[in-house]
């Protein structure tokens, strides 16, 4: 037993040290660094926090709720302007992101017109109308304010309520169980490739008839196998380890909304481990067992 662990250990400190090894530990890591990274450009390509303004001809707006009653997440400034010149003047100023032009006629004519020099963010258009929206309800209960601006959120659920989906956008939560299917399968390719070819290498300079003198065919293979499963779960650990890591800076620091939305479902997750581990040390074996025959 000592000779077999003297062995995986051996074989395994080796592989770990090699420079392509290192390359496929952090390819993921790395992979996960730069969609997060790209996840945060995009969406501060459309989200400005600078104000906006509106002119009101219509009055519908006189004394008019603030937005932040009643939501739960930070606004733009939303600034009433008593004329479209005055409106012009702060947007060339630069005090303005944009302003919002309301007609006379409001509500029988809800054509609103938009005034911009540089495109706003699409959270300060979907604040204005949240506001406009509210104002315009303000004569109702605050919780029917409140529901009416949150707006609408369908949710499918299965019979037993055991798994639901959000209708409105896919979510990445629906997608886990793939990520993690992919994971194993990409695990299982990178660890069983090292052990193949350290196995080639060695039956091909000869090394393995030296192996043979001190270890027995059982102790070989049992260690090799140990070797496989051990640079598997350094590789797992280490991917683990750098996805929550991007998984509190994304959604803590970076501020970013979908990350904050992940959430594992155990049940899936569980099964998911009960079928991969056993599938992932049948599978290394098997590669062995290809390995030997070579």
């Amino acid at each position: 037993m000592r000779k077999l662990w003297l062995a995986a250990k051996h074989d395994y400190i080796k592989n770990v040290r090699q420079k392509g090894f290192l390359i496929a530990l952090f390819s993921l890591p790395l992979f996960i660094g730069l969609s997060v990274g790209l996840g945060y450009f995009m969406q501060s390509q459309h989200v400005s926090s600078e104000s906006i303004g509106y002119v009101d001809k219509s009055r519908v707006l006189a004394n008019p709720l603030s937005l932040n009653s009643i939501s739960d997440r930070e606004r733009v400034e939303i600034i009433p302007i008593s004329s479209s010149e005055a409106a012009d003047d702060l947007l060339k100023d630069g005090d303005l992101q944009a302003y919002f032009l309301i007609p006379a006629d409001y509500p029988d004519n809800k054509d609103i017109e938009l005034f911009f020099l540089e495109e706003p963010g699409e959270n300060a258009t979907r604040d204005f109308y949240d506001f406009l929206q509210l104002n315009l309800i303000r004569e109702y209960p605050p919780e029917i304010q409140k529901r009416v601006a949150i707006g609408t959120n369908s949710i499918i659920r299965t019979p037993d309520g055991s798994r639901e989906f959000p209708g409105n956008d896919p979510s990445v939560n629906m997608f886990l169980p793939i990520i993690i299917g992919l994971g194993f399968i990409m695990l299982l390719l990178i660890s069983s490739g090292y052990l193949m070819s350290g196995f080639l290498d060695e039956k091909s300079n000869r090394t393995i008839e030296l192996i043979f003198t001190s270890l027995s065919p059982t102790q070989l293979v049992g260690s090799k196998l140990i070797t496989m499963v051990g640079i598997g779960l350094t590789m797992l650990a280490t991917w683990i380890i750098v996805s929550l890591i991007a998984l509190i800076i994304g959604a803590n620091v970076l501020d970013l909304g979908w990350m904050k939305e992940i959430s594992l479902d155990w049940s899936n997750v569980f099964t998911i481990l009960a079928v991969a581990l056993p599938s992932y040390v049948f599978a290394a074996a098997l590669m062995l067992g290809i390995g030997l025959l070579l």
